[in-house]
């Protein structure tokens, strides 16, 4: 597809809230979808995107307080099924939907601006 670009470096960390691969490039990208695994681990993420028991704040895996963020395979993300592969399909189908339908917007600038909002404060 069109602005595509598929990456198969590591993702190793973020700077300045933006994907760091292990080869030491930074991807200035406006869509991050983080897929959960087994057993979940945010603590990587530096983001006021989590609730006091450290469960990502979300709509249907959509992060509304950081544009371009979504989860998929999280815990009830919309069913009992989300977190299990013959159930994820749906989520990730609204997900990939939800991208193909926002505005592009630049991470880049939101964080760098330093007019980033404590999700937790709203």
């Amino acid at each position: 597809a069109a602005g595509v670009e598929r990456v198969y470096a590591r993702t190793v960390g973020a700077q300045d809230g933006l994907p760091m691969l292990a080869d030491g490039r930074v991807l200035d990208v406006s869509n991050i979808i983080w897929c959960t695994g087994f057993q979940p681990n945010y603590d990587w993420i530096d983001l006021p995107i989590f609730d006091d028991d450290g469960r990502p704040i979300h709509e249907r895996g959509v992060v509304t307080a950081v544009p371009g963020l979504y989860f998929v395979g999280l815990f009830f993300q919309s069913a009992l099924a989300s977190v299990l592969v013959g159930g994820v399909g749906r989520d990730a189908a609204y997900i990939a939907e939800a991208i193909a339908n926002r505005s592009p917007v630049s991470l880049t600038n939101q964080f760098r601006s330093g007019t980033r909002q404590d999700a937790r404060a709203a």
